[in-house]
């Protein structure tokens, strides 16, 4: 994080991966910034396409406005997303805020390994965590093709 002192960067840093930060704060200061990234957390391993805050406010904004066409109530369902809707943008577009922007990791179209060996693919997603939370990442995503019975090498 710019501007820490020594002590203070090198204490944020034993909690975050310094090159993850790196590219999340990449993406979240372009438009349109699609990088493949996999990544660890607690065990369950994450795959997708790293994308800034605000494509993530604005691809849950889209899911949300689809889940509210099937809503009973429409006028309150149209206020209760307004009022939503503002709060999210209020912070990825004020600049005393991009600490805290910088601090989550939005993945879109997440792939899922689970642990046993089993997955589950969720495409037009979004998943959001702490990057704090990340244990472990690589540049580059994985994707399972076939069954298992079908995949090369796991006999």
């Amino acid at each position: 994080m710019p501007g820490l002192p020594p002590d203070e960067f090198k204490k944020y840093y034993q909690k975050v991966l310094h090159s993850l930060h790196a590219l999340v704060q990449k993406a979240n200061a372009s438009t349109g910034s699609k990088i493949p990234v996999t990544i660890s957390v607690k065990g369950i391993i994450i795959s997708g396409q790293l994308v800034s805050l605000k494509e993530f406010h604005d691809g849950v904004t889209d899911i949300m406005w689809d889940a509210m066409e099937d809503s009973e109530n429409k006028e309150e369902s149209i206020r209760d997303m307004r009022d939503i809707v503002q709060k999210m943008k209020g912070v990825y577009e004020n600049e005393d805020f991009w600490d805290l922007v910088n601090s989550y990791i939005c993945i879109r179209d997440p792939y899922f390994v689970l642990g046993g060996g089993g997955w589950l693919e969720s495409p037009n997603q979004f998943w959001v965590g702490k990057i704090e939370s990340v244990d472990g990442f690589m540049v580059g995503s994985i994707k399972q093709t076939g069954s298992h019975e079908e995949t090369p090498g796991t006999e």
